[in-house]
């Protein structure tokens, strides 16, 4: 019996020794990876958004030196993911043009507030 108790003595210490190791023994090092954090998959190729809200409604927009106005604001338009030039047109009110840059799948706003003529 005596031979027993020394046994499991003896196994208690030597579980409490491997856990003590255990806790005590430094954590890993992070890896220089780090965090992966997975990317949207849009294609290159992914139309954008463009959202055209101006003061005062009603301006024809003029995308891409088209031949003709594509749509009367507040309009939102589909376009390719490249650097468009945007012209906007309202009786009354100086012509307003800027370009602005689509991401593949990306939203943009454009607020302008239009200037009248002198």
């Amino acid at each position: 019996m005596q031979s027993r108790s020394l046994f499991l003595a003896s196994l208690v210490c030597a579980l409490l020794a491997a856990s003590a190791l255990i806790l005590l023994a430094p954590a890993p090092a992070p890896s220089s990876a780090g965090v992966v954090v997975p990317a949207l998959s849009l294609r290159p190729d992914t139309p954008g958004t463009l959202t055209i809200t101006p003061v005062p409604p009603g301006a024809e927009i003029w995308p891409d030196f088209s031949s003709g106005p594509s749509a009367t604001t507040p309009a939102t338009l589909t376009l390719s993911p490249i650097t468009h030039p945007v012209l906007l047109r309202l009786a009354g009110y100086r012509e307003y043009g800027t370009s602005v840059a689509v991401r593949p799948g990306g939203n943009l706003t454009l607020a302008v507030a239009m200037e009248p003529e002198r």
